[in-house]
């Protein structure tokens, strides 16, 4: 079950200047976006470290960028929300208590797909307000290539209507290194059974407006370790 730190002193957020990257939002697929294009913006082995915006105000990492107290500083971080196996609260800890609101989601390895949908609609209970308040909120687990990303995966699978493969691709063309396992691609195409309806008669995408189906709006960011310094790149519009 979701748990919130047990600290229930007023958090103080990281201090920092907007991030570059919040004037040029919105960041997020169409509602029924099909088919979503595999353009993964260029990636080094070690951006698997940092965090990648998603969608707005929601990013992806691992264990080590939810270490990295200028990650939360550049992204201006106001939440953290771990996905987990029970066995991993032994490592995985609250590192910036003061600063940050955290919720520890326990999801067993060995797990079916009853419970995991279940916790699918937790995190989207969790998450969707946060983001809707336009609060970032960092989703990671041990690695961030399977089970943190799946579970964001779900939250744009349900929320924009959009398939499996969409909705992989739509985060791997920010996070190249996702990859979720055998076991959780088969619980996100059985949980898009269950949450995508047939697109309504009467509804108007914007490629059939004339509009390109691309995404415009596509950001990249990774710290400059000689720097220290966010660097934010902008593709050319589409």
């Amino acid at each position: 079950m979701a748990q919130e730190s047990a600290n229930t002193e007023p958090k103080l957020p990281f201090e920092n200047e907007q991030p570059q990257y919040y004037d040029r939002l919105p960041l997020q697929p169409k509602m029924y976006h099909d088919p979503i294009p595999f353009i993964p913006l260029p990636w080094i082995h070690s951006q698997r470290n940092q965090a990648q915006i998603m969608i707005d105000y929601l990013f992806i990492g691992d264990y080590i960028s939810a270490k990295n107290a200028d990650t939360m500083r550049s992204h201006q971080v106001r939440h953290a929300v771990c996905i987990l196996d029970p066995s991993e609260r032994l490592f995985i800890k609250e590192v910036f208590p003061k600063n940050l609101y955290y919720y520890f989601m326990e999801v067993p390895y060995n797990t079916d797909y009853p419970f995991v949908a279940q916790k699918f609609e937790e995190f989207a209970k969790i998450i969707e307000p946060l983001l809707l308040r336009k609060e970032t909120v960092l989703v990671y687990c041990a690695n961030g290539q399977s089970r943190s990303p799946s579970f964001v995966i779900s939250y744009l699978i349900k929320r924009f209507q959009i398939t499996f493969p969409n909705a992989l691709k739509w985060c791997q063309n920010q996070r190249l290194c996702i990859h979720p396992t055998p076991q959780y691609e088969d619980f996100l195409r059985q949980y898009q059974a269950s949450v995508v309806k047939p697109k309504p008669a009467d509804y108007v995408s914007g490629a059939e407006n004339g509009n390109s189906n691309i995404p415009t709006k596509r950001l990249t960011e990774h710290e400059d370790l000689s720097t220290k310094k966010l660097k934010t790149q902008v593709g050319p519009e589409q």
